[in-house]
């Protein structure tokens, strides 16, 4: 079934900060990257607990890991120079039943 969509942006060179490292989180990451945009996954996971294609993203390049927990000063610190900074887009992939959450 297709998801009809809300709006069509050009996500090129944007940087987008996933927060998690499920399924979801390397879906988003997929599809951010096939947009062009720079994307960073915040998550306080070693790289080998990581989804398998977030794990591949990180060893080829494709995709900046920090390994911690959000904090909200990442909001104004991990986007582009050219907006001082700020973050484009945030994609929250945590379950709801997350303690992070």
């Amino acid at each position: 079934m297709s998801v009809p969509l809300l709006a069509s942006i050009d996500c090129t060179r944007q940087v987008h900060l996933i927060i998690g490292d499920d399924g979801i989180a390397a879906k988003r990451a997929v599809r951010s990257l096939e947009a062009g945009a720079l994307c960073t996954l915040l998550s306080p996971n070693l790289a080998e607990e990581l989804h398998f294609d977030l794990r591949r993203f990180t060893e080829n390049g494709k995709l900046s890991h920090i390994q911690r927990d959000f904090e909200e000063n990442d909001l104004k610190t991990l986007g582009r120079a050219e907006v001082d900074g700020v973050v484009d887009m945030v994609f929250v992939t945590l379950s709801p039943l997350d303690k992070r959450g």
